[in-house]
């Protein structure tokens, strides 16, 4: 499972739909902050990782949330759902993650 949690290209303000909320269900979260987001889509907070969607020239898109079995324990296609889901549209080539609040992002 994956949530975007931060939408750095599309700025509601110019009219343009944040991707906040986005998921790997159908349903669109109705939310107001990336914590209220990680409390409703997840349970445990030990049981997330944070990822980074970016394009070649590392502008960051898109910050969100995914499982850790996604990450840890499913094959890599899996893993790889939430570039999938915005490569095309968006031409981020690049997803990076993290344990969540660690230091260091790493390239998937």
């Amino acid at each position: 499972m994956w949530l975007i949690t931060k939408d750095y290209i599309n700025k509601p303000e110019s009219g343009e739909r944040s991707r906040v909320g986005e998921n790997s269900t159908s349903y669109r979260l109705d939310i107001n902050s990336s914590q209220k987001a990680g409390e409703k889509f997840f349970l445990d907070e030990s049981e997330k990782y944070e990822f980074r969607l970016l394009d070649d020239d590392y502008t960051v898109y898109f910050e969100g949330l995914i499982s850790k079995k996604d990450i840890e324990d499913s094959p890599e296609n899996i893993a790889f759902a939430p570039l999938d889901f915005y490569q095309e549209s968006y031409g981020v080539t690049i997803m990076q993650y993290r344990k969540q609040r660690s230091e260091t992002w790493e390239t998937l």
